[in-house]
């Protein structure tokens, strides 16, 4: 076989190669777009069984509630507060942590 018998052979085993990892990659990405079509089917189904939240009617405060009132804002107020504490302070921690020199 001359040489240009070689390079047909080798043209063609590359050609097979380069098809073969192609359909390996489109596999791959057939499986994954299979996997979130799966999960995307369950979100759709939660979307249907989703049963509409029934609100209880409020009533205006008088002014005899105005005392309980303002106990409860000023609950929800430190409460969120401290929440935003708490997170700057993670923050903080976590930002000491970091080791700089890694060398």
């Amino acid at each position: 076989m001359d040489y240009m018998g070689w390079i047909l052979i080798g043209v063609s085993v590359a050609g097979l190669y380069v098809l073969g990892l192609i359909s390996y990659r489109l596999l791959l990405s057939a499986r994954s777009l299979q996997s979130e079509a799966a999960r995307s089917q369950g979100l759709v189904n939660q979307v249907k069984n989703f049963e509409e939240l029934r609100f209880s009617e409020s009533k205006p405060s008088t002014g005899s509630d105005l005392g309980k009132l303002l106990v409860a804002r000023h609950k929800l107020i430190a409460a969120k507060e401290k929440r935003a504490e708490e997170r700057r302070r993670r923050l903080i921690q976590g930002i000491r942590e970091i080791e700089i020199d890694k060398r």
